[in-house]
């Protein structure tokens, strides 16, 4: 089951699956993904500063293609 917040105008989804294990995080457009063993650290100055260096992928992004990705 998929759980999900929203951060940022960034959906937050938290599961198994993606990214493969080794890593954290992953962002694709405009959803983070989140692997479910590390939701604990929610909060954290780790998880922020996470959450912080996907939000600069996601802004890159835009700033790459902003006509396919409108913000």
């Amino acid at each position: 089951m998929l759980k999900s917040e929203n951060i940022n105008n960034m959906k937050v989804i938290y599961n198994k699956f993606i990214p493969f294990k080794g890593f954290y995080a992953i962002t694709i457009i405009k959803w983070i993904f989140v692997r479910e063993e590390y939701k604990h650290f929610d909060g954290s100055s780790i998880y922020n500063k996470m959450i912080n260096h996907e939000s600069i992928h996601e802004q890159q992004i835009l700033d790459f293609t902003p006509k396919i990705f409108p913000s």
